[in-house]
């Protein structure tokens, strides 16, 4: 179900009046192992949970990518109960995909399992952080009874001996803990809401690199192996007393009809210089190409080929790396790539 909500002028005295109410307040739940456990409906809202997705955050995130506070907000809603985990993956990078070339962003998502959760709380999110689509899942199965192990009431009978008495000795029983088994109650609701914004101009030269990515997928802070992190690694260990030569930003993906598309960049293309200017993270990567913008400049990134012979790339000049964190390629070499570009500045 898609529909488009407008933000009227009192989405903000909406959003106070929804704090007072149980969808932006954590209920009070006493959970009853004794008897039966209702598991789901006390967890926190989406508004407790939202993570902004946006690198850097979202102040400053917002800043770098242009991104737009919007006077509406389109609200699809998809119900994935009984659906295959895989299908509504791929489905889900399909419209993530979609979205990344229509000019949108994810700004940020929350989850939640309180039942109390749905598509009202989405739009007044969407509301409060301007956004102009709200995608929400919601997979809302039966609830189910099963028996879990646990600890339960036991009468304890133990030996007692009084001390100070010459044979005084006995028995007393008392209500104590025991390993046993309950029957609880189970309501696997789950929702979640991730936000996108537009941005106020496209990507410059069409590309966006990994830790943007990551971000954007809300995985930023969930360690990740680099294999150019790796060398740099080694690098450092190898030669403490100088300074790690720069390691490039690498591109993730490139937006279809972009200049980056256009020339031939690659997915996984390390870039590593523009007009001259080396680039030794994102962040750099991000200043030079804002710099080179409107203006012929030469960039060159990094390849793997996997033969010698496959070393050719069409308007690109071809050679070995003299970056030593590029040396070392095997099994796959690494290829320098150089070539002349041209691609548009956007007012900002």
């Amino acid at each position: 179900m898609c529909v488009v909500i407008p933000y009227s002028p009192l989405r903000w005295v909406q959003y106070g009046a929804a704090m007072l109410t149980s969808a932006y307040i954590k209920p009070l739940c006493v959970p009853l192992t004794l008897i039966a456990v209702g598991v789901g409906g006390c967890g926190p809202s989406l508004s407790q949970n939202f993570k902004s997705t946006l690198p850097g955050g979202d102040t400053f995130g917002r800043k770098v990518f242009g991104v737009e506070y919007a006077d509406a907000a389109k609200v699809v809603v998809l119900d994935t109960t009984g659906i295959d985990s895989g299908d509504v993956f791929d489905a889900q990078r399909e419209r993530f995909d979609g979205y990344l070339n229509e000019g949108l962003v994810p700004v940020g998502k929350s989850i939640s399992r309180d039942k109390g959760q749905g598509r009202r709380q989405a739009v007044l999110l969407a509301a409060v952080h301007g956004a102009s689509l709200a995608e929400v899942e919601i997979k809302d199965p039966l609830p189910y009874e099963k028996t879990i192990e646990t600890h339960v009431p036991t009468l304890v009978t133990e030996s007692v001996h009084i001390d100070g008495t010459t044979d005084f000795r006995g028995n007393i029983t008392r209500i104590g803990w025991g390993p046993g088994t309950t029957n609880v109650w189970v309501d696997p609701y789950f929702i979640e809401c991730r936000l996108w914004a537009k941005r106020a101009w496209p990507p410059l030269l069409g590309v966006y690199f990994t830790e943007e990515m990551r971000a954007f997928n809300g995985f930023l802070t969930v360690s990740s192996w680099s294999t150019m992190k790796s060398a740099a690694d080694r690098w450092r260990l190898r030669h403490p007393d100088e300074p790690v030569p720069p390691r490039g930003a690498e591109v993730k993906r490139i937006i279809p009809g972009s200049a980056a598309k256009r020339y031939g960049l690659h997915r996984r293309d390390i870039l590593v210089m523009i007009d001259g200017q080396p680039i030794a993270d994102e962040a750099a990567a991000r200043i030079a190409i804002t710099a080179g913008a409107g203006r012929e400049v030469e960039i060159v990134v990094m390849r793997q080929f996997a033969r010698d012979a496959d070393a050719t790339a069409s308007g690109w000049d071809v050679s070995t790396p003299k970056n030593p964190l590029f040396q070392d390629g095997s099994p796959t070499p690494w290829r320098r790539l150089a070539r002349r570009i041209i691609y548009p500045i956007v007012s900002q």
